[in-house]
């Protein structure tokens, strides 16, 4: 009799166990994988009722070429032929500048252009080759070469995410290299380019008299040297510029990072320190003007997630931009160098709409349906007064105790200069107010020295955290135990963890993030204030239960 009943309790074990080993049939995994699907086709849906937005965000470059000396893109048969020739900067043609964060487009896969690039015709200038003003496409940056966030699953499927923050690398930089190296000759580019056939400059028929005409102005002679020349000098020009201005006045601090060529981190930037480099000419400012408008040390700050803006009161890190038609206009400053008159204005408000109730990516693996639920109620208690959707909470460095560097990035006639320039580059009606009227600098460019609690919708693609991305994953985030440094720009991700993969380089953009340096410090959001009382790693089944909620968000 014992024994039968051992049997059987034996045999209700293996079936439980069974069940255990069988769940993505039955129950968590199927939950997430339903709810996953569900998330993904309202993606789908919002793309789709929204198609001519999405086409701006992923096609549209953020700015247009206007005369032959100012740095916007590239000249599209260089731009195409840059990996050709040289696949050890550029990466192979077939990877599509993927090393730079661009790779193959997944939502249109017969383009020939990476992912985060587009082209615009020129405004007419003069060409020594041409008989009169021509016109010629540039490629350049377009929103989703920020946003446009990837991960590589364990069977190397890549997978892209609409709005997630991108691994953008050192375009800038990787041009400079480019155009500074032996093999940036005119002979090499026209043979390059000749041994490809017609068509294959844009991979669409309707461009075919655009590429005609472009080729021959490229072979002609003297063609492909001026625009060789072109942008090697406004490339080494804005090279020069950097080491006037960068170089003595914000990056002169002990154990500064890179801003550019080895070292740069992927899905970083410093952005307000290079506006401001390109906003004040040492050769027009004494060094005293100089050290007072230029930032005082380096602010670097991650990409962010473009997901449900309308959850925003205001943007950026430190909610200092209050119109989202501004805060697009900040960004294609930041591609056209500065110039004003390049800004693509009828692509500012296209992709910023698009932004607005765009869903987040839902998370690509599984989660436990019971654990995500005691998570929510965690979440709530701990987590909910500062990062709840519409939340306006900002609070100073001395109280979060994070790098203060990105808060005091802005001086005062860095912030007069900005205003300036946005009101200059955003002409069109919706960057004014009722009748017309010019909006107060306030709502253009307002900087509070503080950091904003951001909503957490999408974060787990967000990793690494907090705004410099010093933190790898949640769990270093929330315990408080966190590397002195890691790898950063890896597409693996760490699913215990929630990061991507920190503890060695499995991408090859993959660099190591050292938290030491001016910018980077990986300190601050400890403490009851911001763990809701709760010692995470004295309580790992909490813990355990708000990462597989935040996964959810």
């Amino acid at each position: 009799m014992k024994t039968l009943v051992r049997l059987l309790v034996l045999s209700w074990v293996l079936t439980l166990l069974g069940n255990l080993l069988f769940l993505p049939a039955t129950t968590y995994a199927a939950w997430w994988g339903r709810e996953r699907s569900q998330r993904q086709q309202a993606i789908q849906t919002y793309v789709e009722e929204n198609r001519v937005a999405f086409a701006a965000f992923k096609n549209a470059p953020l700015a247009i070429k206007q005369d032959v000396l100012n740095f916007v893109g590239v000249q599209m048969i260089m731009f195409r032929l840059f990996p050709v020739i040289f696949p050890d900067i550029w990466g192979p043609p077939q990877d599509q500048m993927a090393e730079l964060g661009f790779g193959p487009d997944p939502f249109e896969p017969s383009s020939v252009m990476p992912l985060g690039t587009g082209y615009h015709l020129s405004q007419p200038f003069t060409v020594p080759v041409a008989q009169e003003k021509v016109s010629v496409n540039y490629a350049t940056l377009t929103c989703m070469a920020c946003h446009s966030g990837q991960v590589t699953k364990p069977d190397r499927e890549v997978i892209r995410f609409i709005g997630a923050p991108n691994l953008f690398g050192d375009f800038i930089g990787t041009i400079y290299r480019t155009v500074n190296d032996p093999r940036y000759t005119a002979d090499n580019f026209r043979t390059a380019l000749n041994l490809e056939p017609p068509g294959w400059v844009y991979g669409t028929p309707i461009q075919t008299p655009q590429e005609e005409f472009e080729r021959a102005l490229f072979n002609a002679p003297g063609g492909a040297e001026f625009f060789l020349e072109e942008l090697k000098f406004v490339s080494n020009q804005r090279n020069q510029r950097f080491n006037e201005t960068l170089v003595p006045y914000t990056y002169n601090v002990p154990n500064p990072p890179a801003f550019t060529g080895p070292g740069y981190i992927p899905g970083q930037l410093d952005v307000f320190s290079f506006a401001a480099a390109s906003i004040f000419d040492p050769a027009v400012l004494t060094p005293d003007q100089m050290k007072a408008s230029m930032p005082a040390a380096p602010a670097p700050a991650d990409i962010m997630g473009a997901w449900r803006q309308s959850a925003r009161p205001h943007f950026q890190w430190d909610d200092s931009v209050s119109s989202i038609v501004f805060r697009e206009t900040a960004a294609s400053l930041s591609a056209s160098s500065g110039d004003a008159a390049a800004v693509n204005q009828p692509n500012l408000v296209l992709s910023g709409n698009f932004t607005i109730n765009l869903p987040p990516a839902p998370y690509p693996f599984g989660v436990k349906k019971s654990r995500a639920k005691r998570g929510q109620q965690i979440f709530e208690q701990a987590c909910q007064s500062c990062h709840a959707p519409g939340n306006s909470v900002l609070m100073a460095p001395s109280e979060t105790s994070t790098d203060p560097n990105r808060a005091f990035v802005f001086t005062d006639n860095l912030v007069m200069s900005l205003i300036a320039q946005l009101r200059a580059g955003c002409l069109i009606p919706e960057c004014f107010g009722p009748g017309g009227t010019p909006l107060p600098d306030s709502e253009i460019l307002d900087p509070p020295q503080k950091y904003a609690s951001i909503p957490l919708a999408g974060v787990w693609a967000t990793a690494p955290y907090l705004h410099n991305g010093s933190v790898p994953t949640l769990y270093h985030l929330l315990t408080g135990k966190r590397p002195s440094s890691f790898y950063r720009g890896n597409t693996t991700y760490d699913r215990k963890n929630v990061g991507f993969t920190w503890d060695t380089a499995t991408s090859p953009q993959a660099v190591l993030f050292d938290t030491t340096q001016a910018g980077h410090s990986n300190a601050g959001h400890t403490g009851p204030q911001f763990n809701g009382g709760i010692d995470w790693e004295a309580e790992p089944k909490k813990l355990r239960d708000l990462l597989a909620y935040l996964k959810t968000l």
